[in-house]
């Protein structure tokens, strides 16, 4: 591979966590992987099974190595009042769960807390469909 990408499709939430008082959540996805700038999906109002559907890519610097680095997406709930956001929940994915475009599947990965120790609950799913291409969309 000349230039990969690691390209992500942030595709959809299941079962999360009501953050807004009124049992649902302003839901985004905001996504980091190796050092580069944080990629945001958009937001889904009002909904704990937000679709997103949206594709994004990051470069791959060295090939070689990309295997040790990790993807972390992070679900928050914007407050559009305030401005501020809630910790809905994250996955870390590393490296070696990466896999060509031929092999990628939308894979459903559980929500885990911030810190292991945090006392805040936690619940839901991310769909996410992970891969290596040469070709960056």
């Amino acid at each position: 591979m000349s230039n990969p990408k690691l390209r992500v499709d942030v595709v959809s939430a299941y079962n999360i966590l009501p953050t807004d008082g009124q049992g649902s959540s302003n839901a985004f996805v905001e996504l980091n992987f190796d050092g580069q700038r944080l990629l945001t999906t958009t937001t889904i109002e009002k909904n704990l099974n937000p679709d997103w559907n949206e594709s994004f890519c990051f470069s791959i610097f060295d090939p070689l190595n990309y295997h040790n680095l990790t993807l972390d997406a992070c679900v928050y709930s914007s407050a559009t009042a305030t401005s501020s956001r809630s910790f809905i929940g994250k996955i870390s994915l590393t490296g070696n769960l990466f896999c060509s475009y031929s092999d990628a599947a939308v894979t459903h990965y559980p929500l885990i807390k911030k810190r292991r120790l945090s006392w805040s609950s936690v619940r839901g799913e991310l769909g996410l469909k992970v891969y290596v291409t040469d070709d960056p969309f």
